[in-house]
């Protein structure tokens, strides 16, 4: 029976997984950005290209910095408020397009 309530457990913390995230598009000056949020990091389509964002330390808001890339890409949200910068320079604030929870 104890076997049989822990592989159950086991099973509920998989399906509970990383498998939900918030998807978001948005208008941010010129770039439009659709990006599907989790926990630890976002997959965010940028003016027709990929990035992977990961979490990065902030002292406000929650802010994700692109990894690998040769366009550096920030987006940093406070509330439900998102900023884009692109090459730590070019700075915009994001209109929300549509938001949605996808499972």
């Amino acid at each position: 029976m104890r076997k049989y309530i822990i592989a159950l457990s086991v099973l509920a913390l998989a399906a509970c997984g990383d498998k939900a995230s918030d998807k978001i598009e948005m208008k941010c000056g010129v770039f439009k950005v659709v990006a599907h949020v989790s926990p630890n990091n976002i997959k965010a389509t940028v003016g027709g290209r990929d990035f992977t964002l990961v979490n990065t330390v902030s002292a406000s808001g929650a802010r994700y910095d692109s990894v690998d890339s040769d366009i550096k890409v920030t987006l940093w949200s406070k509330g439900d408020q998102w900023i884009l910068i692109v090459n730590d320079d070019d700075v915009s604030e994001c209109v929300s397009v549509a938001a949605k929870k996808s499972e």
